[in-house]
């Protein structure tokens, strides 16, 4: 079974992920063997704990049954500093770091915060709104790429989203 945790301040992005999972096209291209569960995270702390139980405190090794997703704006922790911290405990964890945009400054401060991420350990840095083929692109990169020798090499490139669901409403994360 594959695994995707997200930590962030509501639980809108792990719905928009079971829904891009729920979506034909998209799975048809995710090419996932098996099940896949999204876990919704409201803290760092319960991330951690359940990847403690999971892999240990320190895993070194490849991690290629579970990627996560890190909200930047999280409310009880900076979000770059959660991103480093999975980065350090688990060296081929796939990690993506997401922020909604309105509520950054402008495109120079977005700029600075992707770089920070990318910087801090993230593999993928997307900027929301974005949509459901986006979000499975990002899952599927995620898990190909962890299931190689070195996550943090295998993923090349960025995703940043500006589009909107079909449903044309855009999708707002962390709402600060």
């Amino acid at each position: 079974m594959k695994n995707i945790l997200v930590v962030a301040n509501d639980t809108k992005l792990a719905g928009i992920i079971e829904s891009s999972l729920d979506n034909r096209d998209a799975v048809a291209k995710l090419d996932l063997d098996g099940a896949t569960k999204v876990k919704h995270f409201n803290s760092h702390a319960q991330a951690a704990s359940h990847l403690a139980d999971r892999y240990g405190q320190v895993n070194l090794g490849k991690i290629d049954d579970t990627i996560i997703f890190v909200d930047l704006m999280l409310e009880e922790m900076d979000g770059l500093s959660v991103v480093e911290k999975f980065r350090n405990q688990y060296h081929q964890l796939g990690i993506a770091a997401f922020v909604c945009t309105q509520n950054l400054a402008g495109p120079l401060e977005e700029l600075q915060l992707k770089s920070q991420a990318e910087s801090g350990g993230a593999n993928l840095v997307l900027l929301a709104p974005f949509n459901l083929r986006e979000i499975g692109s990002c899952v599927a990169r995620l898990f190909a790429a962890s299931s190689e020798t070195n996550a943090s090499e295998e993923i090349s490139g960025e995703l940043t989203a500006s589009t909107t669901l079909s449903t044309s409403e855009p999708v707002r994360t962390a709402s600060h």
